[in-house]
């Protein structure tokens, strides 16, 4: 696989005043309008734009090979290219959303070693308190994930990221969702339908469904109106997650334990029902996860046309 994760987002909001301190809260380290994961580095910044809006999105390359074979291929279906100090911009055309490439080095966490656990017929934590109970302050998200956007035309965004970027099919709810990826993870978009282009959510890494509790213990203390849904584990996907809701309207998703899928031979993507789409457990998915400014969206889309 030519590409091999999400490497940043530019998130606009119309406040950046007003939503940055949410981020720091919400564990990403670093300076002013920029955040950090601790593998992934600067992965989010902060810009003003009149309405909330997934700005750009920047994608990891291997090989100078590979940015070649992208401007080819987006030659081939007439898309916007452009190239600057060794990075491309790919315009995905049903959603405008411009989608840099860069040849640099993968994300590569430093490895976790699972705690020991007490099951049923092995107690691998003999006489000793879990280190997890004496945990505090905000969560460290390893790196972002994905990102869930909305599209005016599912099938056309999901083609052009295929076809012209190199992703893969994960899996799919038709007429609803698609999930594609570009690296190990299950998915590094999902792709809803909806009458504008949005951002839903982006999605962070924890190590476990402790680091999920505790940061989310830590957030929800500065503000519990920050909810949004979770606890709770995905269906398709597989990941544990939890979502917050930023002042801005987008959500933000803690994650853990998401499908990898390290050999595509191995991995066969299919069409699932509708009731698969949100999660297997968990709380019934409530009203606030759905996005209440679509209209206000259009309406400034419109003006600034």
């Amino acid at each position: 696989m030519s590409l091999h994760g999400m490497m940043a987002i530019t998130l606009g909001v119309p406040d950046v005043e007003a939503v940055a301190p949410f981020y720091r809260e919400f564990g990403l380290g670093g300076e002013g309008n920029s955040f950090s994961s601790t593998a992934g580095g600067q992965q989010l910044t902060l810009v003003q734009r009149p309405w909330r809006q997934l700005v750009d999105v920047t994608l990891g390359a291997d090989s100078p090979d590979d940015l070649e074979r992208i401007k080819a291929e987006a030659a081939k279906h007439g898309a916007e290219v452009a190239e600057h100090n060794g990075t491309i911009t790919v315009v995905e055309p049903t959603m405008r959303l411009p989608i840099h490439v860069a040849v640099m080095p993968r994300i590569a966490p430093e490895a976790v070693q699972p705690a020991p656990v007490n099951v049923p017929g092995n107690t691998g934590r003999p006489n000793e308190r879990p280190a997890t109970l004496f945990e505090d302050g905000p969560a460290q998200p390893r790196r972002l994930g994905h990102v869930a956007v909305g599209t005016p035309d599912i099938a056309a965004t999901s083609q052009f990221l295929q076809t012209v970027l190199g992703f893969k099919l994960s899996d799919r709810v038709d007429g609803a969702v698609e999930f594609v990826r570009c690296s190990t993870d299950h998915h590094n978009f999902a792709l809803a339908a909806a009458p504008v282009p949005f951002l839903h959510h982006s999605s962070w890494q924890l190590d476990s469904m402790d680091a999920i509790g505790h940061g989310a213990t830590h957030l929800l203390k500065g503000d519990p109106d920050r909810h949004a849904w979770g606890l709770g584990r995905h269906f398709i996907g597989s990941n544990l997650f939890w979502y917050f809701r930023d002042p801005a309207g987008n959500f933000a998703e803690y994650f853990s334990d998401i499908d990898q899928i390290v050999d595509d031979a191995e991995w066969m993507a299919r069409t699932w029902e509708p009731d698969k789409a949100l999660y297997i457990w968990g709380h019934p998915t409530p009203d606030a996860l759905a996005p209440t400014d679509l209209g206000e969206i259009v309406e400034a889309m419109a003006s600034a046309s």
